[in-house]
């Protein structure tokens, strides 16, 4: 059997058994992640928890009701002569976007309680049928071929969906989900543009995720140049800033021990990545204590801990000295200008601390293999590399940054964002 680095055993199996339904699993493998290794309670929804929540009563009503505002709104919905757009993206197109030209819109399976909306119930309702089997079914019953031939259903109609509706490009926020990818081999068989909006600094970078749309809209230049390093078309790649952003580099960054914020070093929810690896989510706790050994050593007593959204921060209490270590439950904004320090892994919140004011010393610990405690490869500018950005791998290394106060040079602000949010640079693409 021909193995495919970047696979498990189990899909490269399922890829080389059954290779004329590989696009089918491929479409899934997403979906077969969650249930193959997202399970356990560092996360805050782990597979099992997602599985509970079909059988909680509460949430039932809530479905129930949602239901019917979709339903009614589709009643209501009135036809529009914009070009439209379909759009997941994170941040909120339709304030910068939303004219007399273009009508954004959220797909059916990311409908919000917006009413301009473009709903459709009949759409809505083909779609959900396919997450609840999605969610519910078995491995063994998302490879069958009675289920393949029900997304060749979902396709063709979505499809048609598409052309009545006359929807000219779509937005995503990724390019891993079942749904993510199912729209993106729509447009390109109807020739119409994708997009891939990052939502944040990417946590990897690869010539196979972040790489399936037709366009990548990304915050900065060194963002750009990363992933032309990995083999990305640079004519495909889009700068343009995000709206949230404003950069001024001349600012004073706070550098003090006395409400120092600190980030786990958090463990992906699958194996991701050109070549296949498995994280252990062990080291998210020696992470933690490596940063108090070295922080005693200044006197601190105390610091806040804020996990990544998709982590339990009560899990890692059970673990960790709750004395030490506070929860914090500020929002991000307020959190950041009340901190004096952040340190932390590979994160967005490393812009966002500098934007607050705050300096943010990078800790990224190794493995034997070079590879950070995810087993993921450390990346830009997070690395090391980068002389603007201090990072310490080993404890020793953390000690004497913080002990010098070495600060990030804020000019890589302007390297990893842009100054502005551009809509035409998308726009111009859409045809």
């Amino acid at each position: 059997m021909k193995i495919d680095k970047s696979l498990c055993l189990l899909y490269n199996y399922f890829n080389y058994s059954d290779y004329k339904n590989r696009e089918y699993y491929d479409l899934i493998r997403y979906v077969l992640d969650q249930k193959i290794y997202h399970y356990g309670n560092n996360f805050k929804h782990p597979h099992e928890r997602h599985v509970f929540g079909y059988e909680n009563v509460k949430i039932i009503i809530l479905r129930k009701g949602y239901d019917l505002f979709v339903k009614v709104n589709s009643i209501f919905s009135k036809k529009s002569e914009k070009i439209k757009i379909w759009s997941s993206a994170y941040f909120d197109l339709p304030e910068k976007i939303n004219n007399e030209t273009y009508y954004i819109s959220r797909p059916p399976w990311n409908y919000s309680k917006k009413k301009n909306d473009l709903y459709n119930y009949d759409l809505y309702k083909k779609v959900k049928k396919v997450q609840v089997k999605l969610d519910l079914g078995n491995v063994n019953e998302l490879i069958q071929q009675s289920f393949f031939e029900e997304i060749d259903s979902l396709k063709a109609y979505i499809k048609q969906y598409v052309l009545n509706e006359d929807i000219k490009a779509v937005f995503l926020a990724n390019d891993l989900g079942f749904f993510d990818k199912l729209i993106i081999q729509i447009f390109k068989e109807i020739n119409r543009p994708s997009f891939l909006l990052i939502h944040g600094l990417p946590g990897i970078y690869g010539s196979i995720d972040n790489n399936r749309t037709d366009y990548l809209v990304v915050w900065g230049e060194a963002i750009k140049q990363n992933y032309i390093d990995v083999g990305l078309n640079p004519n495909k790649i889009i700068v343009n800033g995000h709206p949230k952003y404003d950069i001024k580099t001349d600012r004073h960054l706070k550098f003090e021990f006395d409400d120092i914020l600190v980030l786990p070093k958090s463990m992906p929810g699958a194996p991701m990545g050109d070549q296949y690896a498995l994280s252990d989510r062990g080291n998210c706790i020696y992470y933690m204590l490596s940063i108090q050994n070295v922080l005693k050593k200044f006197g601190v007593s105390k610091v806040r801990f804020r996990p990544h959204p998709s982590e339990d921060s009560k899990w890692y209490l059970k673990y960790l000295d709750n004395g030490f270590f506070i929860r914090d439950t500020d929002s991000l904004d307020i959190s950041l200008k009340r901190s004096s320090l952040v340190i932390g892994p590979t994160s967005t919140v490393f812009l966002e601390s500098l934007f607050y004011g705050t300096n943010y010393v990078v800790f990224e610990p190794r493995l034997e293999n070079e590879n950070g405690l995810d087993n993921l490869p450390v990346i830009p500018p997070f690395n090391g590399n980068n002389q603007k950005v201090p990072s310490a791998k080993t404890d020793e290394e953390l000690f004497v940054i913080l002990k010098n106060k070495q600060k990030v040079d804020l000019s890589i602000l302007s390297e990893y964002i842009e100054s502005s949010f551009n809509p035409d640079l998308v726009l111009e693409k859409i045809k």
